[in-house]
């Protein structure tokens, strides 16, 4: 006998294979047939304790990644993804190691997505670059148990000579 915290469940598996959810409250699981499937994989991104898998909506900061615009600027680029899973069954079983894969696909979305605008249309329509990027991502997202609220770009970098030629073109 133990409690799922608020917000949290816990996936249980029989013999290897997947059981049930056992959602929020105090519950039971039959300890020499039943064991809770762990999320140590994760680190500290969407689980509590190892096998609590969280509910809430999480947010995961994307490292900076070198992008090329269509007029060929070289631009670096640095976003943050809000995600929530729907489905854990899913989220666990249908991908390997979710908060990496999660990462990898904003940071995929968010290259190929800047690579069809030149600069100009990069720095001025960022808020419906983040709503392109967003659905886009929402596709893969329903076969992974997992629904992206929003993405939003937080820094756009582009070298100084870049830059000091934008400030003598103004």
């Amino acid at each position: 006998i133990y409690t799922v915290p608020q917000s949290h469940c816990v996936v249980l598996e029989r013999f290897g294979k997947f059981a049930r959810i056992q959602p929020q409250g105090l519950r039971f699981r039959i300890p020499s047939l039943e064991v809770v499937r762990r999320v140590d994989n994760w680190g500290s991104v969407a689980n509590k304790e190892g096998y609590f898998i969280e509910l809430t909506e999480q947010q995961l900061d994307t490292p900076p990644r070198q992008c090329h615009t269509k007029d060929n600027v070289p631009v670096t680029a640095n976003a943050s993804v809000y995600w929530r899973i729907t489905d854990p069954r899913r989220a666990l079983y249908e991908v390997d190691v979710l908060p990496v894969a999660v990462s990898d696909l904003a940071l995929n979305a968010l290259r190929a997505n800047i690579g069809t605008l030149d600069l100009d249309a990069l720095l001025s329509e960022r808020a419906r670059l983040n709503e392109r990027i967003a659905s886009e991502l929402s596709e893969t997202a329903t076969k992974w148990g997992v629904i992206f609220t929003r993405v939003e770009i937080q820094e756009l970098t582009t070298d100084e000579t870049i830059a000091a030629s934008m400030v003598k073109q103004m």
